[in-house]
């Protein structure tokens, strides 16, 4: 009887003598009924952890579990509702025979956002001219919690002839120009839109780029110069701060402020002139230098009769010595 088939009932007849017989025999058999059958299982690596651009590696077994024939399934493919790409060592099998499949995936900002990558699983194959397909299989892997980020690198440029004009070569004097440069980089693991920069002492900022992938940066730069004033001379240096801002759906992203300065020398005609103002101060002169006596008009006046009497007496004097000497 054919390996599978199945043994319903039988008969035996004996006819003859005990030296001499003859036995016949009639059986009933069925074949066995064909079930063609694959089934799939999945796993993916790594498991959790995730953050965009990662990998993730799914293997997938199919076992040709068919029943009632020893007939191979062939053209076994596995399709799955996220990885593309799936290769299989081996696309034909017996039954109980396995193979291994494989299929990679990179993770993408979405699926951070959501949290997790589910992703479902079929193998195919044909049996003759019918189609079989497998079980569904469904693996999970998670991903790092979202974390929106922002970094700001700053740098100050200076348009200054100040070492040939200051005796220490110190950085910028009165009226150089400061010019401000930015580097804004997305630490975290979320795209960032609407980015921009605060600085309150260079002005208004422009940057290449407002929306920036996890890990990229753009470059941002002040629209005008800072020119150096009287103050900052006084001050010895320019000081600002800044900081780069964005926006994850409806989270404000502010980065760590960063700050920079620019030291200010002082020319040696400048201090004199600061000098002899405050030495105009403690010497009462008034803005232009001239003396301020605080005397009054009436003073004034009594200095001038006073200087009229004087004059007087001394005419008087002189007439009586040419009198005196007449009358010798």
């Amino acid at each position: 009887m054919p390996a599978g088939w199945t043994l319903l009932n039988a008969t035996a007849v004996i006819s003859g003598t005990a030296d001499f017989f003859v036995l016949t025999h009639t059986c009933a058999a069925s074949s066995p009924e064909v079930n063609p059958r694959l089934t799939l299982t999945k796993t993916g690596s790594p498991t959790s952890g995730l953050k965009v651009g990662d990998v993730v590696t799914y293997t997938y077994t199919v076992t040709n579990a068919s029943t009632g024939t020893a007939t191979p399934i062939t053209s076994i493919a596995v399709t799955d509702d996220t990885v593309t790409g799936i290769t299989c060592e081996d696309t034909s099998l017996v039954p109980g025979q396995s193979t291994t499949c494989t299929g990679t995936y990179t993770v993408t900002e979405a699926d951070v956002e959501r949290g997790r990558i589910v992703n479902t699983a079929q193998a195919t194959g044909r049996f003759g001219e019918q189609l079989v397909p497998s079980n569904e299989a469904t693996f999970t892997v998670t991903t790092k919690k979202t974390r929106p980020g922002l970094k700001i690198h700053k740098e100050a440029r200076v348009d200054t002839d100040c070492e040939d004009k200051c005796k220490n070569g110190d950085v910028a004097h009165k009226g150089d120009e400061i010019f401000y440069t930015y580097r804004v980089t997305n630490t975290g693991n979320v795209s960032i839109s609407n980015v921009a920069v605060n600085d309150p002492t260079a002005g208004q900022v422009v940057c290449d780029r407002t929306t920036l992938a996890p890990g990229t940066s753009t470059d941002c730069h002040a629209v005008n110069p800072y020119v150096v004033t009287e103050a900052d001379v006084k001050a010895g240096k320019v000081v600002n701060t800044a900081r780069a801002t964005g926006t994850y759906r409806d989270q404000n992203v502010v980065s760590s402020s960063v700050t920079v300065t620019v030291t200010v020398c002082v020319e040696e005609h400048e201090k004199g002139n600061w000098n002899d103002k405050e030495n105009d101060k403690e010497n009462g002169k008034g803005k232009d230098g001239l003396p301020v006596t605080g005397q009054s008009l009436t003073g004034a006046l009594a200095l001038g009769g006073g200087l009229l009497v004087a004059g007087g007496g001394l005419i008087g004097l002189s007439r009586i010595r040419r009198e005196v000497n007449s009358s010798l």
